[in-house]
């Protein structure tokens, strides 16, 4: 999934719009101080300069409060960063991070994507780090879980889209 796709699924939600502030490669983030809380980012491993490998998200309550970061891979937590890439930097900036320790993504499926957006989903509902993190525990199979809902998404937003321009614009 590219971001313009992950971008149009964030702002089509009426909840994860609320708190979504972009799909940026990891060069990209603004500056901790200069973003309005609740917010949520979904960031490429690779600077804007590279194809774009793996997306994570991020999504923090406040500068005092703990931020969470979700990596379905947990490829950050082995592999050193690119150049050029900041999401350390701005993680700092936070009194602690709550992070999965483990994988909920198969190494050779493509959901890396529709992990972040189910993860920014799930935490603009009012679930908590740890709640979600529960819930990947008891699927049998996240990538199914997370390709599922997210198709779910899209289907709605197309629905309702469809819908409202029959309804409102005469097509």
């Amino acid at each position: 999934m590219n971001s313009i796709q992950i971008t149009k699924i964030m702002e089509s939600n009426p909840q994860t719009n609320q708190v979504f502030k972009g799909c940026l490669s990891c060069d990209q983030l603004p500056d901790y101080s200069s973003i309005q809380y609740p917010a949520a980012f979904i960031l490429n491993l690779d600077p804007q300069n590279l194809e774009g490998s793996h997306w994570v998200a991020i999504y923090a309550e406040g500068k005092e409060r703990p931020i969470n970061y979700f990596d379905s891979l947990t490829l950050f937590n082995i592999q050193k960063p690119k150049d050029g890439c900041i999401i350390n930097n701005f993680l700092r900036h936070f009194p602690y991070i709550l992070r999965n320790c483990k994988p909920y993504q198969s190494p050779l499926a493509k959901t890396c994507a529709h992990h972040c957006i189910c993860f920014i989903f799930f935490l603009s509902q009012n679930c908590t780090f740890n709640e979600y993190i529960n819930m990947l525990d008891r699927e049998t199979n996240p990538d199914l879980f997370v390709k599922k809902f997210v198709d779910k998404m899209i289907k709605y937003f197309f629905c309702s889209s469809i819908y409202y321009h029959r309804k409102y614009l005469d097509i």
